[in-house]
């Protein structure tokens, strides 16, 4: 399938609650989610570094990845290429009753951080902080060098699975990752995610 069809089939077929539900709807944070928790938290922790603001490009529906980060930023961006995973998010930080519950994800984070038991108090206060935190919801296709240059600079940039989902082709994908570096300020932190070994993944309606 090429990048056009797949950017087709995306557009025309693509579910975001399907997408929470198969993937965000266990009893245990997934193997790749624990290790990037396992890296992040001791990161932070090391470099004590606060940071203004930081955007994850190609968040999705999800909010798992920037709960380690809240702590260490002023403001955080999420970006997007599809609407309906904005307006997931959005559910979210509204507290509507449809909106995907993510307190497995921010528990472990906290169990991780505090090495105690982690109280359904201590769960409200990280996701209020995370709700403070989370200003703006942005409609980015990262593929586009216009929309790139209209951003601004970020001194963390996040992007997991995005990249690698948007193309199949090596040059592209120097262009996609050359793309993220743009609004990248100086001296900023760069963390990509990707999947190694992989053609495709599954969304079941």
């Amino acid at each position: 399938m090429s990048d056009k069809q797949s950017f087709h089939s995306y557009q025309t077929h693509w579910s975001a609650r399907s997408y929470l539900l198969q993937y965000y709807n266990t009893d245990k944070v997934p193997g790749d989610i624990e290790i990037y928790y396992q890296k992040v938290i001791p990161f932070f922790r090391k470099t004590g570094k606060m940071h203004q603001q930081i955007i994850d490009v190609g968040c999705g529906p999800t909010i798992h990845m920037v709960i380690p980060l809240a702590p260490w930023v002023e403001e955080i961006h999420l970006a997007d290429f599809n609407q309906e995973n904005l307006n997931e998010i959005d559910n979210w930080l509204k507290r509507l009753p449809e909106a995907h519950d993510w307190d497995l994800y921010v528990h472990r984070v906290l169990e991780l951080e505090t090495g105690t038991k982690v109280t359904p108090e201590m769960i409200e206060t990280r996701k209020s902080l995370l709700r403070e935190k989370i200003r703006k919801l942005v409609i980015l296709d990262v593929s586009s060098d216009k929309n790139i240059e209209r951003l601004p600079k970020f001194d963390l940039v996040l992007s997991s699975y995005c990249v690698d989902a948007a193309t199949s082709q090596l040059a592209e994908w120097k262009r996609l990752i050359h793309n993220l570096t743009l609004i990248a300020a100086e001296n900023s932190t760069l963390i990509l995610i990707s999947s190694k070994d992989s053609r495709h993944y599954d969304v079941c309606n």
